[in-house]
């Protein structure tokens, strides 16, 4: 895994809301309509948000639910503290960072942020300790950035107007991507490796194109029993 904390430093940090949230206002909207949805439950809601950068989504919708973000970067979490001062965070790794079982209505994973975990087995780790966390009745809402999107990343406007490069390693799942921060390593499945992760531990699986890069995939309602998810990548 790519030093995150190190990637976030606090002079990336100043500059990261007018790169990744300013300039991308149609998956900010979807993801609030996708998120009015599955809070649905009031603000006993309990959600924890993975990898939650500077609390963005915490913010704008402040009295929805009780909320926990985690995140590597101090810096980030610095000014998510800032941003949503009714959350609570943790500074901790994905890697090993263990949520309590059966203890959230709703996790989440933004910007595809498993990409910075070193291959499928770590995410497949990851999103496994996420189904346990989750309460019966509980979703996951995961925004996967699906390795195909990586090769029109160099012809987007953003990659036009700000210069950053992405470049895929060969025809594998990793690719490299420059900006500001540095070199950021990363790894992106197929979308169907997390469909087939879910299946059968959830009564609906559904995958919503925003028309850009993401792919908002939420597993919707975790089934009391069901099938242990998958370690390894189908196919």
């Amino acid at each position: 895994m790519t030093a995150v904390s190190e990637i976030y430093s606090r002079g990336y940090c100043d500059t990261y809301a007018a790169l990744y949230i300013d300039p991308w206002p149609a998956k900010h909207a979807a993801n609030l309509r996708i998120l009015d949805f599955l809070l649905d439950r009031g603000p006993q809601t309990r959600w924890l948000d993975l990898a939650c950068g500077q609390a963005w989504h915490f913010a704008h919708l402040a009295g929805r639910a009780q909320m926990t973000g985690v995140d590597a970067s101090a810096s980030q979490l610095a000014k998510a503290r800032i941003a949503a001062p009714h959350a609570t965070f943790v500074c901790d790794d994905l890697r090993t960072f263990e949520p309590t079982p059966d203890a959230f209505d709703l996790i989440t994973v933004f910007w595809g942020a498993y990409c910075y975990l070193a291959d499928w087995s770590q995410i497949a780790t990851l999103l496994t300790k996420a189904v346990s966390a989750l309460r019966p009745d509980g979703s996951i809402y995961i925004e996967v950035l699906p390795i195909e999107a990586i090769d029109t990343f160099d012809s987007s406007s953003f990659a036009k107007t700000t210069g950053f490069r992405s470049r895929r390693a060969g025809q594998s799942n990793h690719w490299i991507y420059r900006d500001t921060g540095g070199l950021h390593r990363m790894m992106s499945p197929p979308t169907r490796c997390f469909e087939a992760l879910f299946e059968g531990r959830f009564h609906h699986v559904r995958v919503h194109d925003d028309g850009c890069f993401m792919q908002h995939l939420v597993a919707y309602r975790r089934l009391a029993c069901g099938r242990p998810a998958q370690a390894d990548p189908p196919g």
